[in-house]
């Protein structure tokens, strides 16, 4: 990535005539300007202009290269309809990315022949509306979030021989039932629909289309196809990942991590870049390419390799994609394989608020407002999870350690679930989970059910207290929080 600045002319490719791939990608402050009639002395193979300055129009030009086979346009200001000639590119096209632009009303592509060449078609974050042209299911994935459409019906006129396999239609306007016209797509493996307005019970094709648990959508294939729109050079290793029945599931940066990024980054987990160790796993710090800094948080190998664990993984990852809220940490993505199992998280700058309130000179920068305010945000965030989550989440152990605070001392709350990654098969009983200080209530000797949130409301005092001492010794101990929770709760 670049910071490229100016303006790119007809001059500067005059003698390109074998430039085959062209990407100007990312750099938000450069301008593509030449004239409507320009006929370039190149053909193409691959050409990249996300975030360049191209203005309202499709470039006339385009339609000159007819050995296109990768077009990434998104977020460069475009507003004009899909042109007609966009047909033309059907031979060897393999990706469409058109996101992030602000094209209004319905796809007029109808007569578009796409070929099985034709692998990924992004129109995301626009303005389109209408019905979906058949054509388009001909595609291996489609991509509609965060447009317009508001009926499936459509879906109802697809040939049963066309053979999409991922549909993102996601953050629209749709309404009613869902059809069970879904069962002419055979090949569907990823049907996301979330953030609409849809009704009526689950139908049930929907058990046919998915071979993981309801909640997965981010299946390897989803991977695949996203990852394609920037690393098309991984699609091997891919493929490989699939057949060993490894999921790596990253999302929120367009598909730019890359698991070879994040190994890259923290040179294979080295201890160098770790930053903290618990008792399931360690932490790391790791800067990608685009220079975004990440936390990973990796299982330890002794725990991976068992299964219970494996399981306890995939259901932790996919309730964590069902939270949404500004003080609870936000999960970007996750890896989960026969070698490595890791979460990526957002990056706090200031660590754990227990390192804060450890360090002489740190803990001078945490007034009473900024310690007022972290208690704020975590009640917030459990508020969130307690009423407005359904079923509601309640956190198990909320500590000073599983408190982060970005560079503005602002609170997330981390290390949710981590009861779920109690390996279900161990035959010590007696094991209570939670930090020391901090039972977790639900887990301590035959907990009543109903109490649960209270005692977690009880939790947050207790981090109040721990906000005006930092010395361990000065908080309760497990043995007196059990015996006080006990008698209270007789």
């Amino acid at each position: 990535m670049n910071s490229l600045e100016g303006v790119f002319s007809e001059v500067h490719f005059s003698k390109l005539s074998r430039l085959y791939e062209l990407d100007l990608s990312l750099n938000k402050h450069l301008q593509l300007n030449v004239s409507p009639d320009w006929i370039p002395p190149f053909f193409l193979q691959s050409l990249g202009l996300q975030n360049c300055k191209m203005g309202f129009q499709f470039p006339k030009w385009l339609k000159t290269q007819n050995n296109l086979s990768h077009i990434d346009i998104s977020n460069s200001g475009i507003s004009q309809s899909i042109p007609t000639w966009f047909k033309n590119f059907s031979t060897h096209l393999s990706l469409v990315n058109i996101s992030n632009n602000q094209i209004n009303g319905p796809i007029a592509i109808n007569d578009y022949s796409a070929t099985r060449v034709l692998e990924i078609v992004d129109l995301s974050s626009n303005h389109f509306y209408g019905s979906v042209p058949n054509s388009l299911f001909k595609v291996g994935a489609l991509f509609l979030s965060k447009n317009n459409f508001s009926s499936l019906s459509y879906i109802c006129n697809v040939s049963d021989e066309y053979y999409l396999r991922i549909l993102d239609i996601s953050d629209n306007q749709l309404t009613g039932e869902l059809p069970n016209c879904f069962l002419k797509l055979k090949d569907l493996r990823a049907l996301i629909l979330s953030n609409n307005k849809l009704s009526g019970e689950i139908p049930g094709f929907i058990g046919q289309l998915l071979a993981f648990p309801i909640g997965f959508f981010l299946i390897i294939l989803f991977k695949k196809a996203k990852k394609r729109l920037f690393k098309t050079r991984q699609v091997q290793q891919t493929n490989q990942a699939s057949k060993n029945g490894d999921i790596l599931s990253i999302w929120n940066y367009d598909g730019k991590i890359a698991f070879e990024d994040i190994i890259k980054a923290t040179e294979d987990f080295d201890i160098r870049y770790c930053i903290g160790t618990g008792g399931y796993g360690s932490v790391y710090r790791a800067q990608l390419p685009s220079g975004k800094i990440v936390a990973l948080k990796k299982l330890h190998n002794s725990e991976a390799e068992k299964l219970s664990f494996r399981k306890s993984f995939e259901n932790e990852v996919e309730t964590l994609t069902k939270i949404r809220h500004r003080n609870i940490i936000r999960l970007y993505g996750f890896c989960l394989s026969k070698q490595s199992m890791f979460l990526i998280y957002e990056y706090m700058e200031r660590g754990s608020l227990f390192s804060v309130l450890s360090n002489d000179l740190e803990v001078v920068e945490l007034d009473w407002c900024k310690r007022i305010n972290i208690i704020k945000g975590i009640a917030c965030a459990l508020s969130y999870m307690h009423y407005d989550c359904t079923p509601p989440i309640v956190h198990r152990d909320i500590t000073t350690t599983n408190i982060l605070l970005n560079s503005e001392f602002e609170a997330f709350v981390s290390d949710y679930g981590t009861a779920r990654l109690l390996d279900p098969d161990s035959s010590n009983q007696t094991m209570i989970s939670g930090t020391y200080g901090y039972i977790a209530p639900d887990n301590r000797p035959s907990p009543p059910r109903n109490r649960l949130i209270e005692d977690d409301i009880v939790l947050i005092a207790m981090l109040g207290f721990a906000c005006l001492n930092a010395k361990p010794n000065c908080r309760p101990t497990t043995l007196t929080y059990i015996d006080i929770f006990l008698i209270s709760n007789a």
